[in-house]
């Protein structure tokens, strides 16, 4: 009987949790999609631009400055930052998070990579890495969360970005990258590191 509850209780969070079963559509050795964002600097970054100077560049998609996970994350991505610039590269954060809460983070966090400003959500789409808070992708919390993404974007959509990160190289090639539809598991900066 146990084994029966056991057996109804996976396929209930299968049934509830589709969205853990997408995949990345970019994959090693693709070409990276070319983007040209205003940052939160009030400058714009492309993508194009930063691989004539860099030897490597690394793309990662963060839900907002209202979620946990990021805050955690993007702090994480700034200790190895000097290291990562160190050996030539550029990371560049990109969110559809409106720029007065970012600043705000910027304060408490102090990262001095630059922040990709995608409102429309055009760049995260030609990386195929939006996703919406529904009852599904977050059962506990989709309201809470969908309060939360509508007060710093601005939009009732409920789009967010899978945060998936993305190492291209200077021929505009992905090297490596991590794509996880569960937000809660991030990828050890280090091992980032350990890429170049």
């Amino acid at each position: 009987m146990k084994n029966v509850a056991f057996i109804i209780a996976v396929v209930s969070l299968i049934g509830i949790n589709p969205i853990f079963g997408q995949k990345s559509k970019l994959k090693v050795g693709k070409k990276a999609p070319s983007f040209d964002l205003p940052t939160l600097e009030g400058e714009n970054i492309a993508l194009d631009n930063l691989l004539i100077e860099k030897d490597y560049v690394l793309v990662h998609f963060f839900i907002g400055s209202w979620h946990s996970y990021d805050k955690k994350y993007l702090a994480d991505l700034q200790t190895i930052y000097a290291d990562f610039q160190a050996k030539n590269g550029e990371v560049i954060a990109i969110t559809r998070d409106r720029a007065v809460f970012l600043k705000s983070l910027q304060s408490e966090i102090q990262f001095e990579f630059p922040i990709g400003l995608d409102p429309d959500l055009q760049t995260m789409s030609s990386y195929s890495v939006v996703t919406k808070i529904t009852s599904n992708y977050v059962p506990l919390k989709h309201k809470e969360y969908s309060a939360l993404n509508e007060k710093h974007t601005g939009s009732k959509d409920d789009m967010i970005p899978i945060p998936a990160t993305y190492l291209i190289n200077k021929a505009g090639k992905i090297v490596w990258f991590h794509f996880d539809q569960d937000y809660r598991r991030r990828p050890d900066v280090n091992t980032i590191l350990e890429q170049l």
